[in-house]
């Protein structure tokens, strides 16, 4: 017998072609699986950048040229991990971590990643950041 696998609701912004940014990137409900296993990582974003780089994407250029699609946008960003697989070690629920390798898809409210590709960091306040208490 099979494991049930169970999905929950977010909000993404994919591109299912490539083309103009402004044209391609779409914001879309998408299903993300919430019962991680081995190495995978659940994570809510918390904060995504938009890039030159995610631009280039969407219009064909860099990693995603011959990518399957649709594609989550975004390679960038702050998240808080919601589960782990059992295979994970280095991190645990609630962490903070950051993306170290592309596709990850930050421009989606909850994502799945190897474990692999993101690094923990220290959580701080927005005011830490931008040097006003």
């Amino acid at each position: 017998q099979q494991a049930r696998t169970m999905a929950i609701s977010a909000e993404a912004v994919r591109i299912h072609s490539h083309g103009k940014a402004e044209r391609v990137m779409k914001k879309e409900s998408i299903e993300v699986n919430d019962q991680v296993s081995g190495s995978q990582v659940l994570i809510k974003m918390l904060a995504a950048p938009v890039s030159p780089y995610d631009i280039s994407e969407a219009e064909g250029f860099n990693a995603t040229k011959g990518a399957k699609m649709p594609i989550v946008c975004g390679n960038q960003g702050v998240a808080e991990v919601a589960a782990v697989g059992k295979d994970v070690k280095g991190l645990s629920v609630g962490d903070w971590v950051v993306p170290t390798a592309p596709k990850v898809g930050t421009w989606a409210s909850m994502a799945t990643a190897s474990a692999d590709a993101l690094t923990r960091v220290e959580k701080f306040s927005m005011t830490d950041a931008d040097g006003k208490t």
